[in-house]
């Protein structure tokens, strides 16, 4: 089951949600809060126990003067753990913002003809779109990297057109067919005006 559906639907207290919840990247679950948040937020509990992984897997917060200091867990994981074990933490959360920097670098490439349209990719963590209709979207399977993407098929992202529907559970009720696993919907944009043969 998508990673993201599991979140939004699994009940707060069921097992599989928390088993989840703790092997979803803080993308994935940003993604699901969104998408909760959207619905109406129906399920508060779903979403509250989503904010609090995603504030739990934070190194930092602000002190009373605005500047990031280390958490107190942190100070206690420094004393605790070894060096090679506080750097491994440190690298973990590093390639998190790492895959997250590269996922907003992809979304400013535009498709050939799609800045002459005032057409631009609008990544779903920013915002999802507001009616139903049909949209390009940019996807990647979740076991993929940029980097084994661009080898394939020469881009950094697939693409595809999803029909999407606000009122609809699933948000994009048609499931990418070419995907062979679990995959997530990194941003999406408008379909460009029909083509019409020049009168001339």
């Amino acid at each position: 089951m998508n990673v993201i559906k599991s979140l939004c639907s699994l009940p707060a207290t069921d097992g599989n949600f928390t088993s989840v919840l703790k092997t979803a990247t803080s993308n994935q679950i940003r993604l699901a809060i969104e998408t909760m948040e959207h619905n109406g937020g129906k399920n508060k509990g779903r979403i509250k126990a989503c904010e609090r992984e995603l504030e739990n897997r934070r190194l930092t917060k602000k002190g009373k003067d605005g500047k990031y200091v280390s958490k107190e867990h942190l100070s206690i994981l420094c004393n605790t753990f070894s060096a090679q074990d506080r750097l491994k933490a440190i690298l973990n959360k590093l390639g998190e913002y790492e895959d997250a920097e590269r996922q907003g670098v992809a979304f400013t490439f535009t498709m050939q003809g799609s800045e002459q349209n005032g057409q631009q990719w609008i990544p779903v963590s920013e915002r999802l779109p507001e009616k139903y209709g049909t949209y390009l979207v940019a996807w990647k399977p979740c076991d993929m990297s940029e980097g084994d993407i661009i080898k394939k098929c020469g881009k950094p992202h697939y693409y595809e057109i999803l029909e999407y529907d606000p009122d609809d559970e699933a948000l994009w009720i048609e499931t990418i067919e070419q995907a062979e696993g679990e995959y997530v919907i990194l941003a999406w944009m408008p379909m460009p005006e029909p083509y019409k043969e020049s009168e001339e």
